[in-house]
């Protein structure tokens, strides 16, 4: 087959946390851009901040456009789709991510060409050089050894967004920043994330190669993106051995129940600033209910551990989970008021597609699933029906505002940013529909699964 080089755009929805200065782009795109171009194929990356950006891509004439979404960018992702088709774009354009995996016939429906399951980093050459026919769903499954896979090549993503500061409260915001994936996937079986996959892990050899090539270029500090990127000590114990020659300083994802003394110094000598916990509840019949495997009083010592070796961390909630009430909620300002973290995260529950909670059922009580697309805070009401069934919603938000309320007399709230107006020209923003009224059984639709 001759292979026709071709000029691709690969871009990502609005995300408010992408508009904060102090945030990172995230490397999905970042993967899939760095392999097509070492295969000569012409690449644009645009993480957009506002679908007003789209009016100077569209007239690009790119031969493909490739999306990646999660649920709540779903519905900005099918307007930069009816975007290049009202503007008569004849590229190919493609859906892949999180809501793709776990609803992919719900994009045919909405009128992508091609929607991708799983991860695409094996299968895109091919979906760039030889598409299928369209309509089509292409199952590209997850990759293996996620050793093979090139070091992403940030400059694809050009202009300011190259430097990047670092976010700790308190630390050096002038660092340039740089995110990095050490695994893929996560052990765990959380009930509230979704869809699961197998937990791989990068080898050391491959992540000191590239620290090495982040701090040649420049970078200071990282932001490392992973679910959970460690789950032993070694793990530990091996990346900061690998890093603190660099001097660089970073923060993570980790399991409280993982930290210990011993853990914390290797971190906090190794460069580390803040960990970030998903604590999701304070109660331990919650926290068995959704298979989290901690206990309130352990997480809680571990924020003990972390400021007893200068760790800063920020302690993650879930709020409106099964079994919630409003004794939980007073126990999650009790937890707070107790163990003090630097900073807190509420967010209210929503069954996420493909989730062991949506798929049990719970999808059947969100009244307006596409609201979740318009998820711009983490600390934001929605007013979809949650997953709880002992309280109305209007009992769930006045508990929720009483929480933040409350703990924002003890701690830091991060609220993030609030989002940039997203409309793309009066003229555009009419054909844009507000939700998706395709028929849902897929009548009319002509597509097939495929393996590449």
């Amino acid at each position: 087959m001759d292979v026709q080089f071709k000029n691709i755009l690969l871009v990502s929805p609005p995300n408010p946390f992408l508009e904060n200065p102090c945030s990172v782009p995230r490397l999905g795109l970042l993967y899939l851009g760095t392999i097509l171009r070492q295969y000569g194929h012409g690449v644009t990356i645009r993480h957009l901040r506002n679908l007003r950006e789209l009016e100077g891509l569209v007239k690009k004439n790119f031969d493909f456009v490739g999306i990646s979404a999660t649920t709540r960018e779903y519905l900005d992702a099918i307007q930069i789709l009816n975007y290049f088709k009202r503007e008569g774009s004849q590229a190919t354009i493609a859906i892949g991510g999180a809501h793709a995996t776990a609803l992919p016939e719900e994009a045919l429906r909405n009128g992508f060409d091609i929607v991708v399951t799983g991860e695409a980093e094996e299968k895109i050459l091919m979906l760039v050089n030889d598409p299928p026919d369209r309509p089509a769903i292409v199952c590209a499954g997850w990759v293996k050894d996620i050793n093979r896979l090139p070091f992403p090549q940030r400059d694809l993503m050009g202009g300011d967004e190259l430097w990047r500061p670092f976010l700790g409260l308190g630390q050096n915001h002038q660092l340039r920043t740089a995110s990095i994936l050490l695994s893929r996937g996560c052990p765990y079986a959380c009930i509230f994330c979704g869809p699961h996959f197998n937990y791989r892990r990068r080898s050391s050899d491959n992540i000191g190669a590239e620290l090495e090539v982040l701090y040649t270029q420049g970078y200071h500090g990282l932001i490392i993106v992973d679910e959970l990127p460690f789950t032993t000590e070694q793990h530990v114990r091996s990346f900061c051995e690998q890093i603190r020659p660099f001097g660089m300083k970073f923060r993570c994802n980790f399991r409280p129940d993982l930290l210990n003394p011993k853990i914390a110094k290797l971190l906090a000598e190794a460069g580390c600033c803040r960990l970030q916990f998903g604590i999701e509840s304070a109660n331990q019949t919650i926290l068995d209910r959704i298979n989290k495997g901690t206990q309130p009083d352990a997480n809680g010592r571990a924020v003990e551990i972390c400021h007893e070796y200068g760790l800063q961390v920020k302690t993650m909630f879930i709020w409106g989970l099964p079994d919630d009430s409003p004794e939980t909620a007073q126990q999650i300002v009790r937890w707070i008021a107790r163990y003090r973290p630097d900073s807190i995260q509420v967010s209210m529950f929503v069954p996420l597609p493909g989730s062991p909670v949506w798929q049990s059922g719970y999808h059947s009580r969100v009244t307006d699933y596409h609201t979740l697309a318009f998820f711009q805070n983490p600390n934001l009401k929605m007013p979809i029906g949650l997953a709880n069934e002992s309280l109305s919603v209007k009992v769930l938000e006045t508990l929720y505002e009483e929480i933040l309320s409350q703990c924002s007399q003890l701690t830091h709230i991060d609220r993030g940013l609030a989002p940039e107006p997203k409309e793309v020209g009066q003229d555009a923003i009419s054909s844009f529909p507000e939700r998706c009224a395709l028929p849902k059984d897929g009548r009319g639709l002509n597509h097939k699964c495929v393996q590449l």
